[in-house]
């Protein structure tokens, strides 16, 4: 049975987290600009990533939980200081589910715009122990929390298996797999509910809450490092770097700057790579990014065995420059293999040089040439 069946009145009482008095939901987008929903005139469809709620910039909400608690919290965060965490207890013999709604429960026409979108993602952490995780979106109307507001329900499990390892990963549902029943408006999403399906006695944490219009098929995490050096290793051998996340990049966009601090006797000791990958022999894959450097020089990309013997026979030299390019690694895999890594390398060649990267992205794409 959907819990919107469920008289709320009865089984929860409403937490009114709302963070800032504005009168319309606000979301920012990756382009560096706030969308006002107010309207169905108002569409924001043409960014590629929309947050929602991220705890600092898009920040408005509130929350609802049934005889447990969701509530914003800054001792653990995907990004930033902020993340929302949902505390949860139960023997299994009643429903834990807690909903985060980015237009603090206003009706009428407020809400994100999907029509467009093709993904819904979030970074989640659990914490204790947890059962099923299931979830659903909400729309906004005249009134709230009818029937046809909710989706079908799909389980986290489903599209991220090491959910509940206790660390933060990202999980992304294609949009198509939340059915909407007759009556929904995808013109005005509102809202996240989330179900711990089964006994439990731990925390949910959530951040960094968006939709975006961008391929499933992406292999890398944190590719455009907004959650900062997360997922990706600076290996430093025989040579030294500091590494940070920067709002530095193309338009304003996340980035990662990376300083050489010492240099030794080969460039490759000092890299910036990305494990976890798998390819398939034959199989042909495209890597994306944008880089750029305080200096003129060059900068290796390969696709790398994460293991014994290193075999790295698919990498490229590409020239970089004080102003940011957009660059292109096309490369099929010699080898079937679940381990291995991409690679950006030979970055250790003078002292105090800077390198910038942005936007990354690696998917299978067998029609390139």
């Amino acid at each position: 049975m959907m819990a919107s069946l469920e008289p709320k009145t009865k089984y929860f009482s409403l937490i009114a987290i709302t963070l800032f008095a504005i009168s319309a939901a606000i979301v920012r987008g990756d382009s560096g600009t706030d969308a006002t929903t107010v309207s169905p005139s108002k569409s924001i469809a043409a960014a590629k990533r929309v947050v929602v709620w991220d705890g600092e910039k898009a920040s408005k909400g509130a929350g609802w939980a049934n005889a447990n608690s969701i509530e914003p919290q800054k001792v653990e965060a995907h990004s930033g200081d902020t993340a929302l965490e949902f505390k949860f207890k139960g023997n299994g013999d009643e429903w834990l589910g807690m909903g985060w709604n980015w237009c603090a429960f206003e009706t009428g026409p407020f809400g994100t715009d999907i029509t467009e979108m093709k993904n819904f993602s979030f970074w989640m952490k659990t914490k204790g122990k947890g059962a099923d995780v299931q979830l659903n979106l909400l729309c906004n109307g005249e009134k709230f929390d009818m029937p046809e507001h909710h989706t079908e329900k799909v389980s986290a499990l489903t599209y991220c298996p090491q959910l509940q390892d206790g660390k933060w990963h990202k999980v992304i549902i294609p949009l198509a797999d939340f059915v909407q029943p007759k009556g929904f408006d995808p013109l005005h999403v509102g809202e996240l509910q989330l179900f711990n399906a089964g006994e439990g006695d731990g925390s949910f944490f959530i951040d960094d809450i968006a939709f975006d219009n961008g391929s499933i098929n992406e292999m890398l995490v944190n590719g455009g490092f907004s959650g900062g050096t997360s997922n990706w290793v600076i290996q430093e051998s025989g040579a030294t770097g500091r590494a940070e996340s920067v709002q530095e990049g193309p338009d304003g966009q996340t980035a990662l700057r990376l300083k050489v601090l010492t240099v030794g006797d080969d460039a490759w000791r000092l890299q910036v790579f990305q494990t976890g990958m798998r390819v398939e022999k034959g199989k042909t894959y495209v890597l994306t990014f944008s880089a750029k450097s305080d200096r003129s020089g060059s900068i290796t990309v390969n696709c790398q065995q994460n293991h014994e013997p290193w075999e790295h026979d698919t990498q490229e030299k590409m020239e970089v420059t004080a102003d940011w390019q957009q660059m292109r690694f096309t490369f099929v895999a010699p080898w079937d293999d679940d381990n291995v890594r991409i690679t950006f390398t030979d970055l250790g060649t003078t002292v105090d040089q800077v390198y910038w990267f942005a936007n990354c992205s690696l998917v299978s794409n067998p029609k390139a040439k």
